[in-house]
């Protein structure tokens, strides 16, 4: 039988629930945008601005939540409810403000590109796929911080675990900045083909971080 982070017995409901759930929080991130191009008629630029901020948003939070717990963990206490909170805001400031510089410094590209001669990409509406795109990230984010605390989990092992994570982000990263230019230059329809394609191609990512790693060059074995 597995043991969760607390060291109590893990059973396979639970585990099942656990998984459920985490697709459930890959979904929500994901299908709000394609949502929105196919029933709303979004346009390809509003389409890439969610997929550069859920990109650097994940990057963010994986970044953020090494620091917090790294600097939990030093003080050789555990936290209280408080200080949890704390700790969770703190998590959440820090990854929103990597993920606006991170796609201010890389994804600015990869919209103007895709934008030309669409003054609607920055719309009222981004603003629902983007929260759920946060709020499914805090809720995911908050279940590591505690199991990584509760486990003390050392700074390298948490590294190693996240890095085949990190590596599948920046790949996304990369072709979303690639397509870009075929998402401007296509019609309709084969813009609509892209969007689902670089969807599924993010879900999968999420559910299973290792692939890009597998069948780019760059990801090693």
């Amino acid at each position: 039988m597995n043991v969760d982070a607390n060291g109590s017995g893990n059973p396979a409901g639970l585990f099942r629930a656990r998984a459920a759930a985490q697709v459930v929080a890959v979904l929500a991130r994901h299908l709000p945008p394609l949502v929105g191009v196919f029933a709303y008629g979004w346009s390809v630029g509003q389409f890439l601005v969610c997929a550069v901020f859920n990109t650097t948003w994940q990057i963010g939070v994986i970044a953020a939540t090494n620091i917090v717990v790294s600097e939990r963990l030093a003080t050789r206490s555990m936290p209280d409810a408080s200080q949890r909170a704390r700790d969770l805001w703190r998590l959440a400031m820090i990854a929103l403000v990597a993920a606006l510089f991170l796609g201010a410094l890389f994804g600015w590209i990869t919209v103007v590109v895709a934008t030309q001669g669409d003054s609607h990409t920055f719309d009222r509406a981004l603003l629902i796929p983007l929260a759920m795109t946060i709020s499914a990230g805090l809720v995911a984010v908050s279940t590591q911080y505690r199991a990584d605390l509760a486990a003390q989990v050392a700074e390298a092992t948490r590294k190693a675990r996240d890095q085949p994570a990190i590596f599948a982000l920046l790949a996304s990263a990369a072709i979303i900045w690639f397509i870009s230019a075929q998402f401007a230059q296509s019609g309709p329809h084969v813009a609509f083909a892209l969007a689902i394609a670089l969807t599924a191609l993010f879900i999968l990512r999420d559910l299973r971080p290792d692939f890009l790693r597998r069948i780019l060059p760059l990801g090693g074995s």
